[in-house]
């Protein structure tokens, strides 16, 4: 037998040993792959929703209802801040 035929049908035989000894469960690659691009979509969303706040979004979070402290305002960090609120008709 040649030596050229016999690497082949060696390469042949080892490639056909390691697809059967793969796990049948082995994940669907494109479904994790899009699982994690739209995770990664969702958060970059959410952080340029974030950066696009404005002034008045901000201030809106002050009378907003929320008693409980998780969310808030900021001041922009100035050493003595006030907050002034129209109630308009009261």
């Amino acid at each position: 037998m040649n030596s050229r035929l016999l690497k082949i049908l060696v390469l042949l035989l080892g490639g056909a040993m390691y697809s059967s000894a793969a796990p049948e469960s082995s994940p669907d690659w494109s479904q994790v792959l899009e699982k994690d691009w739209l995770l990664e979509a969702q958060l970059h969303a959410e952080a340029q929703h974030a950066a696009n706040l404005s002034t008045s979004d901000d201030a809106a979070g002050g009378c907003d209802g929320v008693t409980n402290g998780k969310w808030g305002f900021h001041t922009g960090l100035e050493a003595n801040p006030w907050w002034q609120v129209d109630l308009g008709q009261v």
